[in-house]
C-alpha cells in the first residue's frame, strides 16, 4: 500500500491488491455499500477507535418559521415499499427504514409534519419510490432519483449533532480468508428487501439469507468459516455486514438502532 494514506475506506478497498493488509486510523468514516472481491485484511489501528457509520451530518438545515421546525433538503431517498410482505401497507411504520439521531439518540419517525416535536422527525418525499402495481411489490418498482427528500426535525440543530442515515449496507467482502477486526459499525437503514435497484448503486443489494440480531449492541467473535457460505450480519435497524466464503469476523461491534420490535 502507499505510504500516503487514503481518505476513505472505499478508496483503500478499491486500490488494495489481493492479500493486502489495510490499517484504518481512528475516526468516523461515513461510508456505505463498500465492496471488496479480493482477499484483504481490514483492521483498526491498534489502540484507536474506528467507526464505520451509515449516517451523514447535513449542513443545510433551514428553519420553517411558520411551524418552528427545521428542514434539510436533498437527502437520500429510501425505499418505503421494499418490504417482505408483498403489500407494504401491512408493515405499518416498520416499512420505513429512515432514521435520524440527535446527539446520538434515535428520534421517532412520524407520518406527518404536524406531529414533529423535539423527539421525532418526518421525511417529506414528493416523488417516492412506488410499486408498479399498487400495493404489490412483487410487481417491481418505479425507480426514482437517489436523493430528493427533506428531513424535518423539531429542534434547532445548531449546537447539536444531527445524523441522518443515508446508507443501507455497510460492507460486503467476498474474498477467501478475508479478515475484518476492531471496527464499530452503526447506523445503517433497515431495508427488509434489496430487490429495488438504486441507479446510483452499481451492484444489486439482493442476498440469499441472513442472520438476525436483536435490538442491542453486540460484540461478536467467530473462527474462520470452514465452508463457503453467505453470512449477512444484520440487526433490526441493521448494521449490514456481508461476508462470504472463508472469512473471519473478530471483535466487531454491531450497533442496532431499532426503536421498534421486529414483527
Amino acid at each position: 500500500m502507499e505510504s500516503r494514506p487514503y481518505q476513505t475506506i472505499g478508496k483503500a478497498l478499491k486500490s488494495a491488491p489481493a492479500g493486502a493488509d489495510i490499517t484504518v486510523e481512528g475516526g468516523t468514516y461515513r461510508e456505505g455499500e463498500l465492496w471488496s472481491t479480493r482477499t484483504v485484511n481490514l483492521h483498526a489501528k491498534a489502540g484507536e477507535k474506528v467507526v464505520l457509520s451509515g449516517a451523514e451530518t447535513p449542513s443545510n438545515w433551514a428553519r420553517d418559521n411558520r411551524r418552528g421546525t427545521y428542514r434539510a433538503d436533498n437527502q437520500v431517498r429510501h425505499c418505503d415499499v421494499c418490504t417482505t410482505n408483498a403489500d407494504p401497507r401491512k408493515e405499518g411504520m416498520a416499512a420505513y427504514p429512515e432514521q435520524v439521531y440527535l446527539d446520538g439518540k434515535p428520534l421517532k419517525q412520524v407520518l406527518s409534519l404536524n406531529e414533529v416535536d423535539a423527539n421525532s422527525f418526518y421525511v417529506e418525499d414528493k416523488d417516492p419510490i412506488t410499486t408498479r402495481v399498487p400495493n404489490n411489490n412483487t410487481s417491481g418498482f418505479n425507480v426514482k432519483p437517489h436523493r430528493g427528500t427533506s428531513v424535518h426535525i423539531g429542534v434547532n440543530p445548531s449546537g447539536h449533532s444531527v445524523e441522518v442515515v443515508s446508507h443501507s449496507r455497510a460492507l460486503t467482502m467476498t474474498g477467501n480468508n478475508t479478515e475484518l477486526s476492531g471496527f464499530r459499525i452503526e447506523k445503517y437503514a433497515p431495508l427488509q428487501s434489496w430487490n429495488y435497484r438504486d441507479l446510483r448503486l452499481t451492484r444489486s443489494l439482493v442476498v440469499p439469507w441472513y442472520l438476525s440480531l436483536g435490538r442491542r449492541t453486540t460484540s461478536m467473535t467467530t473462527p474462520s468459516l470452514s465452508q463457503p457460505q453467505h453470512l449477512l450480519w444484520r440487526s433490526v435497524h441493521p448494521t449490514d455486514l456481508w461476508l462470504t466464503t472463508t472469512s473471519s469476523l473478530r471483535t466487531v461491534e454491531a450497533v442496532s438502532a431499532s426503536t421498534e420490535p421486529v414483527t
